[in-house]
């Protein structure tokens, strides 16, 4: 049997004690490993005692016998008795220690691979695949290299992998942030186009457009709305004794409570005054200081009566210049109305509508709730036909209407 002296083995597997040797043996056969191939040596153990042992076709009889509890394997050749450590074993090779020795064989299944290996495709055979290092020094740089080199692959692929996954995490993230930022953007757009149903644009009058007229009344009149720079611009729409511009009711009929809040109490109840005119819910006061207010019913009736009213068309609007006793005049633009918080802009293009809050309620107690303003232009009888009206009327508070300013003469 060709043995091969092995001074550098550094690890020696042992036997897989799970695999039934004594079974797997008997099942092939084997070629005694040797790099010289003027001589093939087989053994085929042909029971659980014989083995016949072929030297290049010459057959004899040998004895054997496999030790369980030290995985050893004995040989008789007749003459002599060997002790044979099984050092691996696989369905490939079985690797032979001869006991107490460097000396070791090699029995190579003869449907294997490795029956026309070298011997140093063996030796790394046995490092790969079996942990047995009987490389040499060459050999085992080599080897080592190649761990260095797999461990850096493995690591690389490690880095690689976590920063994939932190990529991904990041990625995760980023999308999860832009969703959100969506949804926030998307939700503060949406609250943002319901608040616009309900709260139109609000401007600022400059100073130097806020003008007044002597018409040759009892006050003088702004030449434009609260909110406009021009007279033919609408201006602002404002809540009955809301200066501001930005309350919108909720409903026509304001609760106690919120009567209460705006409003001072009255000997006879939690309706509002009867005349907002200079004080703190002053819509032009509020907007414009100094000496300027909202007119009360009576100066709103004497506009109407005493000024004579000419409505016209100019680019598309709708307008009403309104010519004071002296013969100086003041613009009225056709702006409509607001329909509290339905944001129901009724602008009246068809027809002539021009709405102004006055600074007054109505003196009846049961209409209490309805503020007084001006109506110029287009309505309809009892009998529904068609008329031009200039008056004085009541609507409910929550409605928002443009408001024109007056000024004291001194």
């Amino acid at each position: 049997m060709k043995t091969y002296l092995i001074n550098t083995l550094k690890n020696i597997s042992t036997i897989n004690r799970s695999l039934d040797f004594v079974s797997m043996i008997k099942t092939s056969e084997w070629i005694i490993f040797n790099e010289d191939k003027t001589n093939v040596e087989k053994f085929l153990f042909v029971d659980d005692e014989n083995i016949y042992a072929s030297v290049n076709g010459k057959t004899s009889n040998l004895k054997w016998k496999y030790i369980k509890v030290n995985a050893s394997l004995v040989i008789d050749d007749n003459i002599n008795k060997y002790l044979f450590k099984v050092v691996v074993c696989n369905e490939d090779i079985i690797v032979l220690n001869i006991d107490s020795t460097n000396n070791y064989s090699f029995l190579i299944n003869s449907s294997s691979s490795l029956k026309d290996e070298t011997y140093e495709n063996i030796q790394w055979y046995l490092i790969r695949k079996c942990g047995l290092d009987i490389l040499d020094e060459k050999q085992r740089n080599i080897y080592l290299e190649e761990i260095k080199k797999a461990q850096s692959k493995k690591e690389k692929e490690a880095r690689e992998k976590e920063l994939e996954q932190k990529k991904v995490t990041k990625d995760i993230l980023i999308t999860v942030s832009i969703i959100f930022a969506v949804i926030i953007i998307g939700c503060c757009i949406y609250n943002y186009i319901e608040y616009k149903k309900k709260h139109p644009t609000l401007y600022t009058t400059e100073k130097q457009n806020q003008i007044a007229i002597d018409l040759g009344l009892s006050v003088k009149w702004a030449t434009c709305n609260i909110g406009a720079n021009k007279p033919e611009e609408y201006g602002n729409y404002y809540g009955w004794g809301e200066p501001t511009g930005t309350d919108i009711y909720g409903s026509k009929e304001e609760t106690v409570g919120e009567l209460n809040e705006r409003f001072p109490r009255r000997e006879y109840g939690t309706l509002p005054p009867l005349s907002i005119v200079s004080t703190k819910n002053d819509i032009a006061k509020y907007n414009w200081g100094g000496n300027w207010r909202m007119p009360t019913k009576d100066e709103a009736e004497e506009l109407l009566e005493k000024c004579k009213i000419q409505l016209y068309e100019q680019k598309g609007k709708k307008l009403a210049k309104v010519i004071g006793p002296n013969g100086n005049f003041i613009i009225i633009p056709s702006a409509g109305f607001i329909a509290g918080t339905q944001g129901n802009w009724r602008l009246n293009y068809d027809e002539y509508s021009i709405f102004l809050y006055t600074g007054n309620l109505s003196r009846y107690l049961l209409s209490e709730n309805n503020a007084f303003y001006i109506f110029i232009g287009d309505t309809y009888d009892q009998k529904l036909n068609k008329i031009r009206e200039n008056k004085i009327k009541t609507i409910e508070r929550y409605q928002m209407l443009p408001v024109r300013a007056v000024m004291d003469k001194w």
